[in-house]
């Protein structure tokens, strides 16, 4: 096991806000929006196990572009709902492009497919697909369950910026709003400064920062929570599960370019967002008035973070503390590792199953 030192001390200045979240939470209902490259779909895998072990209700799942285009994306979670069985979650599909920025993917990272080009078999007519635009659904879905949902964004936040565009109660009606993204005190994946996620779409999390109350699970996070190469290689490369070799054929491309790669491990983004979430681990939050650079420039994307807010919010005009986030302290999660394993490696998985998983699993083995 190797140990990774604290990328921050955070809690040891004294005019923080901080706060303890505890894993004692009751069943939620979530709707997650991805982009579905392959962090998302392991992060997916994960919000389904832990929905199955714990009663929480999985509304809907939202598509946007990001990692790669939205039909895409919707095609890559038609796949993941296939393998999980659970066809009934209805897919949202979300815009296409960024409200005003050019158009960015990370093919390159994902592969064409977004899950690493590992010519995983299509499972469209397997789901359904809800006709019209996904921030259309996302407002009603909140009016329906006012104050009851969880959402969590693992990609750019375009369908949310019109979803408060289309319903001024859209945000206050969202019990809790979790995202993967941004980059207050490193250095960023998609630039020097900027994390992808922002960089995709600076205007629409602009708004989101102006009308949500976000928890942020950062990239500073994801990489105090690097996996090491052999504890990888114990969680994507078992072959008993349907689940299991769907995340082995779809990861094997990362394996391959390693020794291309410095460093010790894989950074593995948006299951950390979850674990936080469906409170999995223990985690703390800093208050902290966040900003992003919208413009076309080198900075685009780049998330600022000041953290003297009681100074700051007496001194702001009225309506500012809407720009506060609740950033996570970047710690490592000693059961994170597990929860992926578990989840990867166990879903599903049970002695009345397993004429059921022999028979996927050989669906799954051809292309």
């Amino acid at each position: 096991m190797v140990s990774f030192p604290p990328l921050h001390r955070l809690t040891k200045i004294p005019s923080f806000h901080i706060s303890s979240i505890r894993h004692s939470t009751p069943p939620k209902k979530v709707i997650i929006d991805t982009d579905a490259g392959v962090d998302d779909a392991i992060a997916l895998i994960l919000s389904l196990h832990l929905a199955q072990k714990y009663g929480h209700d999985v509304v809907a799942i939202s598509t946007v572009a990001g990692n790669v285009g939205v039909h895409q994306v919707v095609c890559n979670v038609a796949k993941i709902l296939d393998v999980c069985q659970r066809t009934d979650i209805p897919i949202l599909c979300g815009c296409s492009k960024p409200l005003v920025c050019p158009q960015v993917d990370a093919a390159f990272y994902h592969g064409k497919d977004g899950l690493g080009d590992a010519g995983l078999p299509d499972k469209l007519d397997q789901v359904t697909v809800l006709k019209g635009p996904a921030a259309m659904h996302l407002a009603k879905m909140a009016k329906e369950h006012d104050g009851e949902l969880t959402v969590i964004a693992l990609g750019p936040l375009t369908n949310f910026a019109v979803a408060i565009a289309l319903d001024d109660a859209f945000a206050s009606r969202i019990k809790e709003f979790f995202w993967m993204g941004g980059c207050l005190m490193g250095p960023g994946n998609i630039t020097a400064t900027a994390e992808f996620n922002a960089y995709a779409d600076p205007d629409a999390l602009q708004v989101c920062l102006r009308h949500l109350k976000m928890v942020w699970a950062s990239w500073e996070l994801c990489m105090e929570n690097m996996i090491p190469y052999d504890e990888w290689d114990s969680i994507t490369t078992s072959m008993e599960t349907p689940v299991s070799q769907f995340v082995t054929k779809m990861t094997e491309s990362f394996r391959n370019r390693r020794y291309d790669q410095s460093g010790i491990g894989e950074i593995i983004c948006d299951p950390i967002t979850i674990v936080a979430a469906f409170s999995e681990v223990e985690y703390t939050t800093i208050d902290q008035v966040v900003s992003v650079a919208r413009d076309g420039g080198p900075m685009r994307g780049t998330t600022t973070g000041d953290m003297r807010i009681n100074e700051l919010v007496k001194a702001f005009p009225r309506g500012s503390e809407q720009n506060i986030v609740k950033y996570i302290v970047p710690e490592r999660y000693d059961t994170y590792v597990d929860l992926l394993k578990e989840a990867i490696n166990s879903f599903g998985c049970c002695e009345t199953d397993e004429e059921l998983i022999t028979e996927m699993a050989g669906r799954l083995s051809t292309k």
